[in-house]
């Protein structure tokens, strides 16, 4: 059972970081791969922002994602707050 909850949260929390990152490099590599960045020069100046900080609030989401899935990540981070709190 244990081993089955663990596998859950991990595929979890890697499919969330692929999903948020998958734009972004999708966009940046066929832009290296074009050379004279000719490949998605159509692309929206939003979308691309977009995609570039999607990427980077995956750092934002880990944390909340481990505090789920992982009872010592929960534990520990219950442990730091509550001394930062509680001085």
């Amino acid at each position: 059972m244990w081993l089955s909850r663990y596998h859950h949260g991990l595929a979890v929390i890697i499919g969330v970081f692929c999903a948020m990152w998958l734009g972004f490099f999708t966009v940046y590599v066929a832009r290296g791969v074009s050379g004279d960045h000719q490949l998605l020069t159509d692309l929206p100046h939003w979308l691309d922002a977009f995609l570039f900080w999607l990427g980077y609030a995956n750092s934002t989401v880990n944390p909340i994602l481990y505090a789920v899935f992982n009872v010592e990540f929960r534990r520990a981070f219950q442990h730091i707050i509550a001394d930062f709190c509680c001085r």
